[in-house]
């Protein structure tokens, strides 16, 4: 579950990963004190039960995740998307090799 994590990290907001990053990380921290204490302060059965539950509420509510520039899996379209500036773009008649689809400074801007 970590690596889907932190493998979408870079295509959230490609102009402030830093800051996800930081954020998802975090959310890691938290999760870890949360169920600690959880498992502290009730007996076994009902940590797990909790823990549990978080996860597959979770876990729905990833079925809504959208990410600029791509299709989600209930509904969006895929987009292209420049990393650096965030900008949508339409890409020429000609950049359909993956070199052009790299770089996309000689495509259109909308």
């Amino acid at each position: 579950a970590e690596g889907t994590s932190y493998a979408i990290v870079p295509y959230v907001d490609p102009i402030h990963m830093g800051s996800v990053c930081g954020i998802v990380g975090a959310g890691g921290n938290v999760g870890a004190v949360g169920f600690g204490l959880g498992f502290r302060q009730l007996d076994y059965e009902n940590a797990f039960l909790i823990m549990g539950g978080s996860i597959v509420a979770s876990s729905f509510l990833s079925l809504f995740l959208v990410i600029p520039g791509f299709s989600g899996i209930v509904w969006g379209k895929n987009r292209h998307v420049d990393q650096e500036t965030g900008k949508v773009y339409k890409p020429s008649a000609h950049s359909t090799n993956k070199a052009k689809m790299a770089s996309p400074a000689s495509d259109k801007f909308i």
